[in-house]
């Protein structure tokens, strides 16, 4: 009886959104639609076959291998830092563990400035030590470093609290019976200090780790996924895809001619009819008199909108895409 709420709110709150979710993730389902379509594993084979999805796995892969280990290292070089009594102790405790505080969106902001392009900290240094300036968030081989070192100058107060919480229960007698047999600060910390703090390191490293697959905000500060998906995490991607993308639904099938353009995930309508435009937040439906344009679709949107209409005449790129919208501008 005393687990019954914890049990209901774990099943309504937990449970009961991850069963649902696997459920829709076997069905056909958008906004407006009556009911799901089953469709089996079609979701699964067009996410693994997607080269974008591979790409954000490995972006968020390699984050955490830049990111884990650093921020565990600098964690416990702080704890043994400010594990000792002193009358200001409290106060640099405080200071190291500040960061972690910050909302991440702060901490997005003060970085994006110091890694702005010419202008921004990081590269002033560079130009006063006559280097030329890098511009880090739009260089694909440094935009994920970059925000790497950012999230490790943040994550490492928060990992030095728990370092600093397995030190202090460390047994002191230990400790004084190693320094009476002669031990050295470097075999006392290797042979004692770290084989004790094992399960605190276990604990550390599976937080540490996990954190990294759940961050969002700071790419949407400072990149929002750019350049070309460089900086695209895993919560980012699914946040892109769920709530950012637009479903479009296409009322009236007197449509002439669709044209994609697969270069810009643009398409181009020739005809006459009604679009309704679907968001998570709002509705608007546009009048297709002539040439209309539609750009930025995510491509499972396009593949379902294009479904019923068949084969697709496909612009060149860089080629028909100004005549058509020149035509459209006229009308």
């Amino acid at each position: 009886a005393l687990l019954l709420p914890a049990l209901l709110f774990m099943c309504v709150f937990t449970v009961y959104p991850v069963v649902r979710s696997i459920v829709l993730s076997l069905t056909k389902y958008k906004m407006g639609m009556e009911a799901p379509e089953f469709i089996g594993f079609a979701n699964y084979t067009r996410l693994f076959g997607s080269s974008t999805f591979w790409k954000v796995m490995r972006n968020t892969v390699s984050f955490a291998l830049m990111t884990v280990i650093p921020s565990m290292v600098i964690g416990l070089v702080l704890a043994m830092l400010v594990n000792r009594k002193g009358r200001h102790i409290g106060f640099i405790r405080t200071a190291y563990f500040y960061p972690s505080v910050m909302p991440m969106i702060a901490i997005a902001s003060v970085w994006m400035f110091i890694y702005m392009a010419k202008n921004g900290l990081f590269d002033q240094m560079l130009i006063s030590l006559g280097l030329a300036p890098m511009d880090v968030l739009s260089n694909k081989s440094t935009v994920l470093p970059a925000m790497a070192v950012m999230y490790v100058w943040r994550e490492s107060g928060y990992l030095m609290v728990f370092f600093l919480s397995g030190l202090q229960s460390i047994n002191s007698d230990v400790l004084e019976a190693a320094a009476i047999d002669g031990a050295t600060g470097w075999k006392t910390f290797r042979h004692i200090t770290l084989p004790l703090l094992a399960p605190t390191t276990l604990f550390i490293s599976t937080i540490a780790f996990t954190n990294c697959f759940k961050l969002a905000d700071h790419v949407i500060i400072m990149t929002e996924g750019a350049p070309n998906n460089a900086s695209t995490l895993l919560l980012y991607y699914i946040y892109q895809q769920g709530m950012m993308m637009i479903t479009y639904y296409i009322k009236d099938k007197d449509l002439k001619e669709i044209i994609r353009d697969d270069e810009v995930n643009c398409l181009y309508f020739k005809g006459k009819g009604m679009l309704e435009v679907k968001t998570p937040k709002e509705i608007r439906q546009h009048s297709i008199n002539g040439i209309y344009a539609l750009i930025g679709f995510d491509e499972y949107d396009l593949d379902d909108l294009l479904e019923p209409y068949g084969e697709l005449v496909r612009v060149q790129p860089g080629t028909l895409r100004r005549k058509y919208l020149e035509e459209g501008s006229e009308q």
